[in-house]
């Protein structure tokens, strides 16, 4: 018996080993031949003006400025190269993989092997750990937020929380859309504290437990007294802040939010050490309501006011009065209270609220080092390490008020069901196990076998033949989709059912004490969702629906794995993972390989093909044969030249500031516009037509005439008065041009589409005649 343990430990070890290994080559090997998409451009020049001038000045297209003094560092270490500007993502990428180590007791024996494999092959995390952009980074330290909370809630430790709130920062300092992660986060984490506390109550309530009489629940409050000294700092704070307003210093505003936040924290630690010295009573008298509240709910909608000024104003302006404070003052108040009440007389099962802020309080300094260096890195990454000082929320400010405008404006607009055909080409078996998984586990209870599932269905039923005859005009479908990015009847129909039955199956986890499960299905349906709603869609934002989506996969894969349906059909369930891994592993290899600069992957979204730097390499080529090397002059103007030669002739005296009408240099890579109007480049030059950048916007294929196929098998006495045989032959039109796409990435044009979907915009390429006369 020790033998077997000891072999399948080998076995196991050897498999990790190897995942290991063909996950860095495949992030590491020819990170240079792909051509630098124009995202890649931006990114790349700013990391290398930080390099070579050492200065950063944050914009918000960029994101956050995290990427930009990452890849410096890399040019720092390593050079700058087409290589390492893409090296810290796949660094990323692979460091990811450590990360998932840290999850093995939660997927066990058969579970993290299958979660690391489903990582190694997935095309999302495999591809854009090749690409320099925000997301592989974004996910990682995701990733590390989820683990060290997870290991700071279940077993406390300074170092776990100080880890913990740094990467909570990183990801703030990354990308704007940490607001779709930390929402789902912490949503989620409301989630487990309020089922904690209803499924205490219910047993409470079975086993007949004698409940507080309602004058405990109202009784005089034995510590929560008022503090002069703690009012005296929030006065001061207050003052300092509406004088910093009026009189327009930054100084004396930082110094009044510096002050609020520190008698927060005062506060915090004087309640944690009342509580922690409490003697702990079974049924012990708590105020559910006292006066001592309501500084504190003063202090916390201030501080609100404080945000909404420097912050979030730039996510939305509020007429902000006393219709807004009161009501926010009032909830502040309800939620301390309730608070008080559930941490002092020990609500929940299982304690959950106690424990984390008992955790919390054990922790204060380390709370206090992880916020002060979380601070330090904000403030050095953003003003360009500390050369451009700024606001450091009104930095943020304008980070919400570019991207929110991005979504409002739709400047890259796309279905609410646009990621949806990524996952299903590009993560369809993480896709189908993680639905099966799902449906599998609702089925299991009979209250939603039997009544939830029927009555939902009979729900959308009496929607649809409500709608049907009363059907909603263009007119306010567009409304809608200036509001909430839905279309169509199908989009509310896929919100709700992703929306209820995710967060059904999460609550169903939590009161089953299945916490891990429930955070991911929620993460998933959070992810999807969110990303679903927001105004602007690109393809890299399905790595942030995909992430969560593999680690719940992954579990259920464990779970068929311990089953004894499982035992009894071992060979066909290892005959089709085997199946799901080589699917999964072609179309990896084939994105990231072979069609990495080919529009043809949906992945890729519009992409510079291998024109560019083709183009690039032949200037230099006509430079070394001139002898004048870098040193010669080349003229690149235009909208789409600029930015890639920007990174490929860094090196080189290349300007876009010359007139083309008049210029004589050697080389000129100008948009196709400017050299076919151009007199002097026409009589002058040599001209080679070279693409620019490409895109495919295929239309949908058609769903109707796909069904259409089932009348092939209707037999021929019955077609002859019908016109099947056009149906049937439209139906596999529609069919063949599915396989041809999954299977061989052939893009299709549908069949109503009246002009092309294939598209991109021209550079010439101008070479004088005259250079090489001599």
């Amino acid at each position: 018996m020790e033998n077997d343990n000891k072999l399948c430990l080998n076995s196991r070890t050897i498999l990790i080993i190897l995942i290991f290994i063909f996950v860095i080559l495949t992030r590491l090997v020819n990170l240079h031949v792909k051509a630098m998409m124009h995202d890649e451009d931006m990114f790349s020049y700013y990391s290398l003006l930080l390099y070579q001038k050492g200065d950063f000045t944050y914009m918000p297209i960029l994101h956050g400025p995290t990427l930009e003094h990452a890849n410096a560092l890399m040019f720092v270490l390593f050079g700058d190269s087409t290589y390492t500007t893409r090296l810290f993502s796949a660094l990323c990428g692979i460091m990811l993989f450590f990360v998932l180590l840290g999850f093995r007791a939660r997927y066990e024996k058969v579970g993290l092997p299958a979660l690391l494999i489903l990582f190694a092959v997935s095309s999302f995390l495999m591809f854009y750990a090749r690409f320099c952009r925000n997301d592989m980074p974004f996910t990682f330290f995701a990733i590390l937020i989820v683990y060290f909370y997870w290991k700071f809630f279940r077993e406390g430790g300074g170092k776990n929380l100080v880890f913990a709130i740094i990467c909570s920062m990183m990801l703030i300092c990354i990308k704007e859309n940490q607001m779709i992660f930390f929402f789902t986060i912490f949503t989620f984490a409301g989630f487990v504290f309020v089922v904690d506390i209803i499924k205490g109550f219910w047993l409470a309530k079975t086993n007949k437990q004698k409940r507080l009489p309602i004058s405990a629940r109202f009784a005089k409050p034995d510590f929560l007294s008022f503090d002069p000294i703690l009012i005296l700092c929030l006065i001061a704070g207050m003052i300092s802040y509406i004088v910093g307003i009026h009189a327009k210093y930054y100084e004396f505003r930082l110094a009044g939010f510096s002050a609020i936040v520190i008698y927060l924290m005062a506060a915090f630690r004087k309640y944690y050490i009342k509580v922690k010295d409490e003697e702990f009573r079974v049924g012990q008298s708590a105020p559910m309501f006292s006066f001592s509240f309501i500084v504190p709910s003063f202090a916390l909608t201030f501080w609100s006011w404080i945000l909404y000024l420097d912050l979030f104003s730039g996510l939305g302006q509020l007429p902000w009065g006393w219709k807004i404070v009161a009501p926010m003052f009032i909830i502040y108040y309800l939620l301390l209270a309730i608070a008080n009440a559930a941490i002092r007389k020990n609500w929940g099962e299982d304690k959950l609220l106690r424990r984390f802020f008992l955790a919390l309080g054990a922790n204060y300094v380390y709370l206090i080092i992880g916020l002060l260096i979380s601070c330090l890195i904000y403030n050095a990454l953003f003003t360009g390490l500390f050369k451009h000082p700024e606001s450091p929320l009104s930095l943020y400010k304008k980070t919400f008020e570019y991207w929110v405008g991005q979504h409002k404006e739709h400047r890259i607009a796309g279905p609410f069901h646009y990621y949806l055909p990524l996952l299903g080409i590009y993560e369809l078996p993480a896709v189908l196990i993680a639905l099966g998984g799902i449906i599998t586990a609702l089925l299991k209870y009979k209250g939603v076998r039997r009544f939830v599932i029927p009555a939902y269905i009979v729900i959308w039923l009496l929607i649809a033949l409500y709608f049907a005859s009363n059907p909603i005009t263009a007119e306010t479908w567009k409304k809608i989709d200036q509001t909430v990015k839905m279309k169509s009847m199908i989009h509310v129909f896929l919100f709700a059912t992703v929306g209820f039955f995710g967060t059904l199956l999460a609550v169903l986890y939590l009161w089953k004490k299945e916490r891990f499960h429930a955070l991911l299905v929620y993460w998933t349906m959070g992810s999807f969702l969110g990303y679903s709603y927001a105004g602007e869609k690109v393809p890299w934002v399905g790595v942030h629906i995909a992430t969560p989506l593999l680690m719940l996969a992954a579990i259920y894969i464990g779970q068929l794995c311990r089953s004894e349906h499982f035992k009894r059909t071992r060979v066909f369930w290892y005959a089709l993972f085997a199946l799901f891994i080589l699917w999964n592993l072609k179309s990896s290899l084939t994105v990231c390989f072979v069609n990495h600069s080919n529009i043809a992957e949906r992945m890729i979204y519009s992409h510079a093909p291998m024109d560019v730097p083709k183009m690039a390499k032949e200037a230099k080529q006509i430079a070394f044969q001139l002898g004048t090397k870098e040193k010669t002059k080349i003229l690149v103007k235009g909208d789409w030249p600029v930015w890639p030669m920007r990174w490929y002739l860094r090196d080189y005296e290349w300007t876009e500031y010359e007139d083309p009408a008049t210029t004589t240099a050697p080389v000129a890579i100008l948009d196709w516009g400017i050299a076919d109007k151009t007199k002097n480049i026409q009589d002058n030059y040599r001209i080679v037509k070279y693409k620019a950048i490409q895109w495919w916007v295929p239309e949908m294929l058609d769903f109707k005439r796909m069904f259409d196929i089932w009348k092939t098998l209707t037999p021929i006495q019955y077609t002859r008065d019908r016109p099947y045989g056009k149906d049937i032959k439209n139906s596999k039109e529609e069919w063949k041009k599915l396989w041809n796409y999954m299977i061989y990435r052939i893009p299709f044009e549908g069949h109503s589409a009246r002009w092309p979907s294939i598209s991109g915009m021209e550079i010439a390429f101008c070479v004088r005649k005259n250079l090489f006369d001599n």
